[in-house]
């Protein structure tokens, strides 16, 4: 039971992880459109940093795939 919980809080945490990426990309957009290009090269390198670092973290190190198979074989 503890082990679907934390599946239930790793795949949550993916999903908001990935809503911040998305939230990270649109105000770069916003920054773009203002033409603050400053502010976009320091976006850009953020990004390229830690986005393979949360894709790491994801589907490598706690590989996301058991956290759904563990789901799926409990409830069934």
């Amino acid at each position: 039971m503890s082990g679907v919980i934390l599946s239930v809080i790793h795949i949550l945490s993916a999903i908001f992880v990935v809503f911040l990426i998305l939230r990270h990309l649109y105000n770069m957009y916003k920054k773009i459109k203002v033409k603050d290009w400053r502010s976009v090269v320091l976006d850009v390198v953020s990004l390229a940093i830690c986005t393979p670092i949360f894709y790491r973290h994801f589907f490598v190190t706690f590989d996301l795939r058991k956290s759904f198979a563990e789901i799926i074989t409990y409830f069934s």
